[in-house]
């Protein structure tokens, strides 16, 4: 890997979206949609937190980075510069890792925008910096992950609006496929499937830690190996399209990394590699006693929250639903299953809502 190389494309690409006033929009329509969503729920909350913000912050970067991502190759092939490029004297994967490094580059700068709101946030409140700091390292590792995905899809599209319509549904699903909504409704249609690609699969549980300030070494591994896997693909593509028995080979390639992603996830989740609980308090941190019951629990443990609708609560008991559905959720992951528990929502003396 020559890093000359890799300066080159980078600064080219780089220089590709701020010579235009595609990348001004797009950094000012992310800005006024994930600060004014934020904002809304700020006044209706009342709490010097960001959890609103993460929350959605998967459905604005599933829009967003495959708007970033849409061009890289495909304006090459639309525009025949393609066949040029890969002539210069650098490999495919040069290439590659030089467009999604510039693309890091523009997402990072563009995330970096949204750092107004945690300084305001310390000037009116006490906010927890563990929480805040976690969050914004999910969004970089996310973020990274989406290029990676945007890059690889965007690779064999010769139109730009198709690259941008299969990586937003990519992201989408990538992330969809880690909510305990659609993991349910897959198990209800093929029993275990949805369980197995929540599990190994889907971002959102992977995302969702880190955004509570808890810093995982399996959650970083889920995405260092993500990005890296599809990065990798998507160079061996480049490099071997024109050859004979291009798709086959590919297929192959492609089937065996899904294989050693799968696996590697499935055994780094037996494995306690390192946990650092950075919220105030070591909110999520359960303690070893509780771990040692919830691991020998004989038979699986049904327990029920009767709560009020959200909407009901007092402003500064909004999150009190949330807070306590993490809790339950370290607890259920340290049974390993056998913990489940059941929200319902309250309405005077009567349920008016079922399971979350």
């Amino acid at each position: 890997m020559n890093a000359q190389n890799l300066l080159v494309i980078f600064r080219r690409e780089l220089a590709a979206y701020f010579n235009s006033a595609v990348a001004y929009i797009f950094l000012i329509v992310f800005i006024l949609i994930n600060s004014g969503l934020f904002m809304t729920q700020f006044f209706l909350i009342g709490l010097a937190e960001m959890r609103s913000f993460f929350s959605i912050l998967p459905f604005t970067l599933s829009v967003f980075i495959p708007a970033v991502t849409m061009r890289l190759w495909a304006e090459e092939r639309k525009g025949n510069t393609l066949e040029l490029l890969l002539t210069f004297p650098m490999t495919p994967h040069e290439l590659v890792l030089g467009k999604f490094l510039a693309g890091l580059a523009f997402y990072l700068v563009t995330l970096a925008t949204t750092l107004s709101i945690p300084v305001m946030l310390m000037l009116i409140g006490k906010p927890d910096t563990g929480v805040l700091l976690g969050g914004y390292l999910g969004a970089v590792l996310m973020g990274a992950l989406f290029l990676a995905l945007g890059i690889f899809i965007s690779g064999f599209c010769h139109d730009q609006i198709v690259a941008f319509i299969l990586a937003l549904v990519a992201c989408f699903g990538l992330y969809l496929l880690g909510t305990e909504f659609v993991a349910a409704s897959l198990d209800g249609w093929m029993p275990g499937v949805g369980n197995l690609l929540q599990s190994y699969v889907g971002l959102a549980p992977h995302f969702n830690a880190l955004a509570k300030g808890v810093i995982d070494i399996r959650d970083l591994f889920y995405f260092l190996i993500a990005t890296a896997l599809f990065l990798i693909l998507n160079g061996f593509w480049m490099e071997g399209r024109m050859r004979p028995k291009a798709k086959p080979v590919f297929m192959t390639a492609a089937a065996l990394a899904a294989g050693i992603f799968i696996l590697s996830n499935w055994f780094l989740s037996g494995m306690a590699i390192g946990r650092l609980d950075l919220s105030e308090g070591r909110l999520f941190t359960i303690s070893q006693a509780s771990k040692k019951i919830l691991k020998n629990l004989d038979a699986p443990v049904a327990a029920k929250l009767y709560i009020s609708v959200r909407e009901k609560m007092p402003t500064g008991m909004k999150t009190l639903e949330q807070d306590i559905i993490d809790k339950l959720n370290e607890f259920r992951i340290a049974s390993k299953g056998k913990f489940q528990y059941k929200i319902l929502h309250m309405e005077a003396a009567n349920v008016t809502g079922a399971a979350a």
